[in-house]
């Protein structure tokens, strides 16, 4: 029936299989589901364990694998076996099926744990400016030296710590007297001819740019420098690579955190421009069965807030304005999904209780998630785009 649709339709058919036998991988699947799936939120693990094998047996009596070596040797495939402990993969015919191949064979499903944070507060921070290549503050040296105890206290084994090239990040995770390695692609994004000014000054000197931007965030595209769309492309391979890890720290920028939290979370291209990521607050990402749990741990000390709220003009429709590559070309439409978590905010609220230094009320903090299209007002190397 898929095959004859898709030759109707001129469509090419990827097929995908996941196929696990190891009853210690599936009763470990089971166990995470338990946890996270609103079909077991009332059973208890027994409960649990018995239904769902009771659910494998029935998709067993019916389910036909597919088989490469006989029947199915013309489709294109992959079949991933006990959580990529084997892959089997079939004509891969072009480029996106060679991506999702990438992709599946890097992912993985150990328990791991990914943080994500910003620099410490920088000089640019204080005087309202983006891009450039300042150094930290008082504050933002104070907040590295806070960072430092923090990880010591997490106690995680063979912890991987990443930054970006610019001064900010590498001060920051210099206090932490761990290695670490930086990634050129966990640069800020690049505000081309607007880098090192405040946003008044971006207003006052180049309007029709302010007001393009106000506009259409994530697609607007600096003046020779970036969009969020060029940055969430940049991001990729941070991206991939982040997949195959166990525990990481990633010390980067405010788009983009905003860029890798929208993966992570499933956010749309519309919101992650204007998610909140305040600075001198650790993001605890723990991948679960149906999500990414997140914890927000603000580490009290105090900083600049550099956030800036939707404006009006991003709600309104086309703007007459528009000059040659002011925005990046758009993909079509993005289709509406459900995220994984509906609301950073809503699951800060329900989860800022068991935390030992969660957000103040007056320092909020949002995520993203992960969907590969966003954006925000204006980013700035220290981390206020």
């Amino acid at each position: 029936m898929i095959l004859h649709f898709a030759k109707e339709n001129d469509f090419k058919v990827f097929f995908i299989e996941s196929v696990c036998d190891d009853p210690t991988v599936v009763a470990s699947n089971i166990m995470e589901v338990k946890i996270s799936s609103p079909d077991y939120k009332d059973c208890n693990s027994a409960e649990a364990m018995d239904d769902f094998m009771k659910r494998i047996s029935c998709y067993e009596a019916s389910y036909q694998p597919l088989d490469p070596d006989r029947c199915d040797r013309d489709l294109s495939l992959i079949k991933v076996i006990d959580v990529g402990r084997r892959f089997l993969v079939n004509r891969v015919q072009d480029h996106i099926q060679s991506r999702i191949v990438y992709y599946l064979m890097n992912i993985h499903v150990q328990p791991r744990t990914i943080y994500l944070c910003r620099h410490g507060e920088s000089e640019h921070n204080l005087q309202g400016k983006i891009g450039g290549d300042s150094g930290l503050s008082s504050r933002g040296r104070k907040f590295a030296n806070a960072l430092s105890k923090f990880v010591e206290e997490q106690n995680l084994k063979d912890l991987k710590v990443w930054t970006s090239q610019l001064k900010s990040t590498i001060q920051t995770a210099e206090a932490l007297q761990l290695p670490y390695e930086q990634w050129k692609a966990l640069n800020e994004i690049d505000a081309g001819v607007c880098e090192e000014m405040t946003y008044e000054e971006i207003k006052d000197t180049y309007p029709e740019e302010y007001a393009l931007r106000e506009q259409d965030k994530y697609y607007y595209r600096y003046p020779t420098g970036e969009s969020y769309q060029d940055l969430v492309q940049r991001l990729e391979p941070v991206i991939m690579e982040l997949e195959r890890q166990e525990n990481v720290l990633v010390i980067c920028h405010q788009a983009v955190l905003r860029c890798l939290l929208a993966y992570f979370l499933d956010k749309s291209a519309e919101e992650m421009p204007y998610l909140k990521c305040p600075l001198h607050t650790v993001l605890k990402l723990t991948p679960v069965a149906y999500g990414c749990r997140v914890e927000s741990i603000y580490l009290n000390v105090e900083s600049v807030n550099t956030h800036r709220e939707r404006s009006e003009d991003a709600k309104k429709g086309p703007n007459p304005l528009m000059r040659r590559n002011s925005v990046t070309p758009l993909a079509s439409p993005e289709p509406t999904k459900k995220p994984r978590i509906n609301s950073f905010e809503e699951h800060v609220a329900s989860t800022s209780a068991a935390l030992p230094n969660c957000l103040p009320p007056e320092v909020p903090a949002q995520l993203p998630g992960q969907n590969m299209n966003g954006s925000q007002s204006s980013v700035d190397s220290s981390g206020t785009h």
